[in-house]
């Protein structure tokens, strides 16, 4: 017990230890999330209010991912080449643009286009995060900066979600027509682009040193990055010289969980708002209560989470949770009790959102400083490709089976690709270290 406590207070204290630049970004990424879960909790509904169909609003679901996995790795590559601060306001700056065009044209061609540049933006801003993230702390400092930044941004989402879930009222009662009309969810779209505008502003007073983990990436490399082609970037060290053992590489095998995460999620999360506004006829505002809830419990899960890595190491913290969260996707997915379904949504969020910042903060200690970004771009390549492929096939599927059996089957197929992935991630970093141990003690 005196260890543990011991602990948690050295864990707190590196709160104080952050960068100027990285509370900058915290700060932005904070506005900006409140921004983003507006935006997610209304989408569906928008593109409901005018007039698409199921397979659209999938499909749209779906371009989104697929653009952040086409421009993903070149993204990732050209960052590790542009100061982290203009990258970071360049995807701003694209997001802007997409998500005020999307509130602002409803027939088809416009949205797919401003969809398009919204997806770039997102992958230009996640490319960089957790590099820039990693070389403005520490060591000691990485994994509390980390759950920090998935933990405000997930908090802002109780904000969000809260206020995003009430303003089609407030806007409807403003202009004396119905909550569910076009124009109310328009405006609550618009509330998007100008979030990201206020996030701007603190990108703009970055300054982009990186004294804050240079000597620390200096001491662990032992000598200054070298250029490297960009296949050999996409290779861990040792590898350059046989890109044909890829498919045996250590980043290969940080990346195959994701695969089937990104599987598992597409099929069912985008989609979360309308499965339980369908099953259970939940109005906007009781819907955006819900969301808060689950964003606020998992933040709180993801400060607990370091304290959890520091006990059994960052990757069986996540082989744990994750582990954890499949009986409340069962529940979640299958029961008829609109209480059990929330409780199961909230407690799943939080395993699953929870194991994210370290499991990404531990694929980046495993890297080189220049290669981060292009692990971050390929990252998300495979999330983004496999959640587009899912949510278009989640949406043509419902359409063809209809509601309850649509969601019935993709619940399922979701637990299934959870359950592999999760098994993955043991194989791959669990179980060897396990091996490790053991044979170390004889």
């Amino acid at each position: 017990m005196a260890s543990f406590t011991k602990s948690s207070i050295a864990y707190l204290n590196r709160f104080r230890g952050f960068s100027r630049d990285a509370k900058l970004f915290l700060l932005s990424m904070t506005v900006a999330s409140v921004g983003g879960s507006i935006g997610w909790l209304m989408l569906n509904f928008y593109l409901e209010s005018l007039g698409y169909s199921q397979s659209f609003i999938g499909g749209i679901n779906a371009l989104s991912a697929l653009t952040m996995a086409v421009v993903g790795i070149p993204i990732g590559i050209l960052s590790d080449h542009l100061p982290r601060k203009t990258a970071l306001l360049l995807g701003a700056m694209f997001y802007i643009v997409g998500a005020a065009g999307v509130a602002s044209w409803g027939t088809a061609l416009p949205l797919m286009i401003f969809t398009v540049l919204s997806g770039v933006g997102a992958a230009t801003i996640s490319a960089n995060s957790a590099p820039f993230m990693t070389e403005h702390s520490t060591t000691a400092q990485r994994t509390a900066l980390f759950s920090v930044q998935a933990a405000l941004t997930t908090a802002t989402g109780f904000v969000g979600n809260l206020f995003g879930g009430h303003l089609p009222q407030m806007f409807a009662n403003w202009l004396g027509v119905a909550a569910q009309d076009i124009l109310p969810l328009q405006l609550t779209m618009g509330m998007v682009a100008a979030l990201i505008v206020v996030a701007l502003f603190p990108l703009l007073l970055l300054s982009d040193t990186r004294r804050a983990a240079q000597a620390d990436d200096m001491a662990n490399e032992g000598h200054p990055p070298q250029p490297v082609s960009a296949i050999a970037a996409l290779l861990p060290r040792g590898d350059h010289a046989n890109v044909g053992s890829i498919r045996s590489s250590r980043f290969v095998q940080m990346l195959l969980p994701s695969v089937f995460v990104g599987l598992g999620a597409g099929l069912t999360i985008p989609f979360l708002n309308l499965f339980v506004a369908g099953k259970f006829g939940i109005s906007f505002g009781n819907l955006g209560l819900l969301f808060a809830l689950s964003s606020l419990l998992t933040a709180a899960g993801m400060l607990l989470q370091p304290l959890l890595a520091e006990r059994l190491g960052k990757v069986r913290s996540v082989v744990v949770v994750q582990s954890l969260s499949l009986p409340f996707l069962l529940m979640m997915g299958f029961s008829p009790f609109f209480p059990l379904v929330a409780v199961a949504l909230l407690v799943r969020g939080m395993l699953m959102n929870m194991a994210n910042p370290i499991y990404m903060a531990f694929c980046m200690e495993q890297l080189p400083p220049h290669k981060r970004a292009t692990f971050a771009g390929a990252a998300e390549v495979v999330w983004s490709l496999t959640w587009a492929g899912s949510s278009a096939f989640s949406g043509w599927w419902r359409d063809r089976v209809g509601f309850e059996a649509g969601f019935n089957t993709e619940f399922a197929l979701m637990m299934v690709f959870y359950a592999i992935s999760t098994t993955m991630l043991y194989g791959f970093f669990v179980r060897p270290e396990k091996g490790k141990r053991m044979r170390a003690e004889f």
